[in-house]
């Protein structure tokens, strides 16, 4: 098995015990900081495709966003704005 895919496999373990609420708190934590690591930069975006993964719903409003060059709002704060209410609230 290759480096790699022990991380994927990992990843998809740890995904597969973190529930969505826990998800979103370490995407917003991430979100705030500052002068983010290649590893801190990394783990926002595997967080945010995990949580567009389960919620697919979201997947024009990002597409929006991505194209919205003008957008105020974060990947993290555009995904949580596109989540349904029971998903933010669980």
């Amino acid at each position: 098995m290759t480096q790699q895919t022990e991380i994927i496999r990992k990843r998809q373990a740890l995904f597969a015990r973190t529930g969505t609420p826990a998800l979103l708190a370490s995407a917003m934590m991430l979100d705030a900081l500052t002068g983010m690591t290649r590893e801190e930069r990394l783990t926002l975006a595997w967080v945010c495709q995990e949580l567009e993964r389960r919620h697919p719903e979201v997947t024009p409003a990002l597409e929006a966003w991505v194209l919205d060059l003008d957008s105020p709002l974060s990947q993290v704060e555009a995904l949580i704005a596109a989540l349904p209410a029971e998903a933010v609230a669980a």
